[in-house]
């Protein structure tokens, strides 16, 4: 703030021009002042700027390795528990695999016995069939061979008549 004015009594002792002469002076150290004052004030900012930056810094590092420490711990954590988990669901599904493939041996185990007991029935059956068959084949083959000798002994009694009439018809 410039000084702009300067008592009466003081400015009839200098004089017009040594007042304003003052009057500069005064100015120029006022000025002066300011710009140290102002320099002296950006100084001690700057410094404390920097100190609470280094501080704020400081803080900022310290509760960044807090959280990576922290978020290394935590995952660690999960790591074992997925491990954990994974194992517990690996057990699981062994323990289920085993239990149906029990299930599977013994289901096995039924169906070829089933299939042993309709093999056994269907052979059975079948060698009665063929029995059967066996049978009808040869009364079938009986009745054949008796209407043949039938036949033979009908065609020999007719041969007989033919040549004898052939020979009593030659002989006479």
């Amino acid at each position: 703030m410039p000084i702009l004015t300067i008592p009466k009594s003081l400015e009839e002792k200098l004089g017009p021009e040594a007042t304003v002469g003052l009057i500069e002076v005064l100015n120029e150290v006022e000025k002066i002042a300011k710009e140290d004052v102002i320099l002296l004030a950006e100084q001690k900012y700057e410094r404390r700027l920097s100190e609470e930056t280094s501080k704020l810094d400081k803080r900022i590092t310290d509760e960044v390795a807090k959280l990576d420490k922290r978020i290394t711990d935590e995952v660690a954590k999960l790591d074992k528990r997925i491990t954990d988990e994974v194992a517990k669901l690996d057990k699981r599904l062994t323990d289920e695999v085993a239990k149906i493939d029990k299930r599977i041996t013994d289901e096995v185990i039924k169906l070829d016995k089933r299939i042993s007991e309709e093999v056994a029935k269907l052979d059975k059956r079948i060698t009665d069939e063929v029995a059967k068959l066996d049978r009808r084949i040869v009364e079938e083959v009986s009745k054949v061979k008796v209407d043949i000798i039938k036949w033979m002994v009908v065609l020999f009694i007719t041969q007989i008549g033919v040549l004898t009439a052939i020979m009593s018809f030659v002989l006479k």
